[in-house]
């Protein structure tokens, strides 16, 4: 058929068979519809049902289900965003699996509180905090506190036993080097592994003995003994050998006294 139009009109049902494909082209926008449900669907072994748009694929709906026996897959090439109004949105797996967040960069949580239910929380090696750097930090593994000095509150700075009081409470153990006003990851969970740089490097006869805190940020074996000093346990040796100049020490913080 050749013309400017084709009206089919019947009033019961119509049906199309073909042996090979079928293919309807038009030349603008197009719709079909139905008053009940409509099925598109393909059936050999193998075959997949393809959607494609030169620009936006749009789906609207009340609600929509998706159901595979096998997994299913999105995948974008360009920012994205998924996102529910008003109501909860629930990532579950009903009888066995995990659920697995993986990004090349950070994950950000801006919700009101990150809420954790489950029992045991587990943290990884160097799970911390992030901080503004208020000083320059030469390099990873230095042990470092928050300023309370006027004009540099939450700053984060090396520590030193030697400090004055307000800067003696060990907070966590930057986890790189940076700038002031730089932000760095700061390991402070206690009972994780964190990499520390020492004034003298340990052996593996040392390992498990106390780590405390020495000056500009290093840790040592050795507690102070100088008047005015603090003596701050870091951790304990976890390993008599060094990567990248660094030793892992098991993280438990704790202020035991300042020396008259």
């Amino acid at each position: 058929f050749n013309g400017d139009s084709l009206d089919i009109d019947v009033t019961q049902g119509a049906t199309l068979d073909a042996g090979a494909g079928i293919s309807i082209d038009a030349g603008a926008a197009s719709n079909l519809s139905a008053a009940g449900d409509l099925t598109i669907e393909a059936t050999g072994l193998g075959s997949d049902l393809i959607l494609s748009a030169a620009d936006i694929l749009n789906v609207d709906a009340v609600s929509m289900e998706f159901d595979a026996t096998g997994a299913i897959s999105l995948d974008a090439a360009a920012a994205s965003n998924f996102s529910v109004t008003g109501f909860a949105l629930t990532l579950n797996t009903t009888t066995a699996g995990n659920i697995e967040i993986t990004s090349a960069d950070d994950i950000v949580f801006s919700g009101d509180k990150a809420k954790f239910s489950a029992t045991p929380v587990e943290f990884g090696s160097f799970a911390g905090v992030d901080v503004v750097l208020g000083e320059a930090f030469s390099g990873a593994g230095l042990v470092g506190c928050w300023s309370s000095d006027a004009g540099t509150p939450k700053f984060f700075l090396s520590a030193n036993n030697d400090a004055s009081d307000d800067k003696r409470v060990v907070a966590a153990v930057g986890q790189l080097a940076g700038s002031a006003d730089d932000h760095i990851l700061a390991a402070s969970v206690p009972g994780t592994l964190v990499p520390c740089k020492f004034a003298s490097g340990p052996g593996a006869a040392n390992v498990g003995q106390p780590v405390y805190l020495g000056t500009a940020g290093q840790v040592t074996l050795t507690a102070p003994t100088a008047s005015g000093t603090t003596v701050y346990r870091v951790g304990y040796l976890a390993t008599g050998s060094a990567v990248g100049g660094l030793y892992n020490v098991l993280f438990a913080p704790q202020f035991i006294a300042k020396r008259p």
